[in-house]
């Protein structure tokens, strides 16, 4: 089931990453904190 989420999880991630910042207002992630996210997406389980 959570493999069938990879597309949607994985085209999220690149579009928060591209726009998100700028769009929310908020300070961007911390490199260690996106590559953490970057390795949940590309290895779930």
């Amino acid at each position: 089931m959570l493999r069938d989420l990879m597309p949607a999880l994985r085209d999220t991630s690149r579009t928060l990453l591209r726009t998100g910042v700028v769009r929310s207002g908020l300070e961007p992630l911390p490199a260690s904190e996106a590559d953490m996210i970057r390795a949940i997406v590309r290895s779930p389980a």
